[in-house]
C-alpha cells in the first residue's frame, strides 16, 4: 500500500463511531478511530504499532465504505468535484448512473489500494464502465485481465477477488432493499 495515502472517515465511518450501528470488530474500530484525515499510512503505522495488519484493516474499512482517501487525485478518480453537466443528455446519463456511483467508487478504491500510483488505467476503465450490473461485471473482468498483463498474476487475482466481494455485497444490498 502507498504509505503516503491519507485516509479520512466517510459519513458512514463517522456514524459508526457515534452509534456502533455496523458493529465493527474491535480491530477495525481501533483503526477507524485512528483515521483522522491528516495522518498518512506511514504515520498511522507509528500510532498503531501493535496492529501488524494495519494496511489490511485500512483496506477492509475502505472497501466497506467507512474511510476513503482524501487527496485531490482521489477526488478526481471517483468524480468528486467534477463540473456539473452542461447539457440535458449529460445530466440524464449521470442520474441514470448515480445508483452505481458508490459501487464504482469502491471498485476504484480497491484499484488504488492495490496498484497505488499505477492504477490510472484500471481507474479509467471503471469510470467509463456503463452504469449497470453487467457493465460493472465486464469492467471487473477487463480490469483483471489488464492487471494480469501489467502486474503479476497474484496481485490481479487478489484485486479480482476484492472487486467481486464489493459487487456481491452491492447486489445483495439492492435485492434486500427491493
Amino acid at each position: 500500500m502507498n504509505t503516503q495515502l491519507v485516509f479520512a472517515r466517510t459519513d458512514k465511518g463517522a456514524s459508526e463511531l457515534g452509534s456502533r450501528k455496523y458493529h465493527l470488530p474491535q480491530r477495525l474500530r481501533i483503526v477507524l478511530i485512528l483515521v483522522d484525515g491528516k495522518s498518512n499510512v506511514a504515520q498511522l503505522r507509528g500510532k498503531a504499532q501493535s496492529l501488524a495488519e494495519l494496511e489490511s484493516l485500512l483496506e477492509d474499512l475502505a472497501i466497506q465504505g467507512f474511510i476513503q482517501t482524501n487527496s485531490p487525485s482521489w477526488d478526481r478518480r471517483v468524480g468528486v468535484g467534477t463540473p456539473r453537466a452542461h447539457n440535458e443528455t449529460e445530466r440524464r446519463r449521470r442520474s441514470a448512473n448515480s445508483k452505481f456511483t458508490p459501487v464504482k467508487a469502491r471498485l476504484i478504491n480497491v484499484a488504488i489500494l492495490t496498484f497505488g500510483a499505477n492504477a490510472e488505467n484500471v481507474v479509467k476503465k471503471f469510470q467509463d464502465a456503463p452504469g449497470s450490473w453487467r457493465g460493472l461485471e465486464a469492467a471487473i473482468t477487463d480490469c483483471t485481465k489488464l492487471a494480469g498483463l501489467v502486474f503479476d498474476a497474484k496481485k490481479a487475482e487478489e484485486f479480482e477477488s476484492k472487486c467481486w466481494q464489493i459487487l456481491s455485497k452491492a447486489v445483495h444490498t439492492t435485492l434486500q432493499g427491493a
